[in-house]
């Protein structure tokens, strides 16, 4: 099919043309942009984190090395831990605005990185026990920026996230972990003894009144219970002394209500014979 058009025809079609033409380079320089914008605000980012990164590695390096001039029972890990972060670019409009969709246009990875830091004490300590020294951050009160770091005590049965135990003296710092070390110790050593001596206590209820055993219940804390046929019940309690003796005392009865003669309860106890 012929059309014919006239010159003013011809020139409006080449100028909607060149319109679509510049609006299609528009937007594609407005992509650019947005894309050059977005990957540098991302590497910016990156850049700070990797930064602190070095810093705090370096802190810890540090402090370390003071660490070690108090005690040598100290181990540095430093991992270094890669990642990858994804920066999602999408279509812009004409003004350069982004505009979201289900799927990106682009997806562009950064690689950045940071590290993993431990110092671990490794003195002598309970079983399954650990400490460690880590490093908290200072910031100044009148403009909240970073200042630098101190050093704080955290393990097992040790909970300082509070300025009371942050530290920048090391020889401090190591005193803490051993007393503390040192403490825990001495209570597993206790509730150690203490239930050997229990048991031996128990045993010994099993041979001394091996006749009632059957009747005898551990109310805990070295407290036996006996409960009679006859309703009554008796409590009394287990003693080791210092020389390992074992004895049982402080009685207590209890009678059923109503149910005891008062002369057959006085007849039957003035012939115990108290020991005296």
């Amino acid at each position: 099919m012929n059309m014919n058009l006239t010159s003013e025809e011809i020139t409006l079609i080449e100028q909607k043309r060149e319109e679509k033409r510049l609006m299609e380079l528009g937007l594609k320089k407005s992509y650019i942009n947005y894309k050059e914008n977005r990957i540098n605000a991302e590497m910016k980012r990156c850049k700070a984190v990797e930064e602190d990164a070095e810093l705090l590695k370096s802190t810890y390096e540090s402090n370390f090395n003071e660490l070690i001039k108090v005690s040598k029972d100290f181990t540095l890990e430093c991992k270094k831990v890669e990642e990858v972060r994804t920066i999602n670019l999408y279509d812009v409009d004409e003004n350069g605005y982004e505009v979201r969709s289900d799927k990106p246009k682009e997806v562009i990875e950064i690689k950045t990185y940071h590290y993993k830091l431990t110092i671990k004490y490794t003195g002598e300590v309970a079983e399954g026990h650990n400490y460690y020294v880590t490093m908290v951050t200072q910031y100044s009160k009148y403009s909240g920026r970073a200042k630098g770091y101190k050093m704080q005590v955290q393990g097992t049965g040790i909970n300082s996230w509070d300025r009371r135990g942050q530290m920048t003296n090391p020889k401090t710092v190591y005193q803490r972990i051993v007393d503390h070390a040192e403490s825990q110790l001495r209570q597993i050593e206790y509730r150690t003894a203490q239930e050997q001596s229990n048991k031996r206590i128990k045993d010994r209820v099993e041979v001394e009144f091996g006749k009632f055993a059957s009747k005898i219940k551990n109310g805990g804390n070295n407290e036996f219970i006996v409960n009679l046929d006859n309703e009554i019940r008796i409590v009394f309690y287990g003693h080791e002394d210092g020389n390992g003796n074992i004895n049982f005392n402080n009685p207590k009865v209890t009678l059923p209500y109503n149910k005891v003669d008062i002369n057959t309860l006085i007849e039957a106890l003035s012939k115990i014979n108290s020991g005296e």
